[in-house]
């Protein structure tokens, strides 16, 4: 029978607790649009109130649909949205993830642009970025429309995700 490795020597024992440190430890979060329903023309921050997941509430902090990070690494973000449509006119939008350097100025990160083209229904505009950020860094989802008309935001349809490779902290 092969020998389980065991990182702590205090978790030999049955039934410890994992003592594992924050900085060992890979963590994902994920934040919905709950509700939907939002109307957007011109650039608007996604709204993102609903909290599918985060088991590191310290690293990762929603407050206004502005994501910060409060530990410096190389994080994957994942983002998508969802709008519909109605009519026969063609819709073109955009997404887009942008970062403060806790400036209180958002910029574009760029390469995490994603456009969506559809006509009467839904479409959805699906991007990754890898991004190094230092400690404190805001994030927010950003969407708009690039051909006029009255869009909205599908519910459940809009995420942004967010797993920490490698913590610098």
């Amino acid at each position: 029978m092969p020998i389980a490795q065991v990182r702590n020597a205090s978790m030999q024992q049955l039934n410890s607790a994992d003592l594992l440190s924050v900085k060992d430890r890979n963590f994902g979060a994920e934040w919905v649009d709950g509700a939907g329903g939002a109307t957007f023309t011109a650039a608007t921050t996604v709204p993102l109130a609903t909290e599918r997941i985060n088991p590191a509430p310290e690293l990762f902090v929603m407050n206004s649909n502005i994501l910060t990070i409060t530990e410096a690494g190389l994080f994957l973000f994942h983002f998508a949205v969802t709008a519909s449509h109605s009519g026969s006119g063609e819709l073109v939008f955009q997404i887009t993830l942008e970062e403060d350097p806790d400036t209180g100025s958002f910029a574009e990160i760029p390469g995490t642009i994603a456009y969506a083209t559809f006509f009467n229904g839904f479409g959805t505009a699906v991007n990754s970025a890898l991004v190094r950020t230092q400690a404190d860094y805001r994030y927010r989802l950003r969407v708009a429309s690039l051909s006029g008309g009255t869009n909205s935001l599908v519910q459940n349809g809009s995420k942004l995700s967010v797993v920490r490779l490698y913590g610098l902290g």
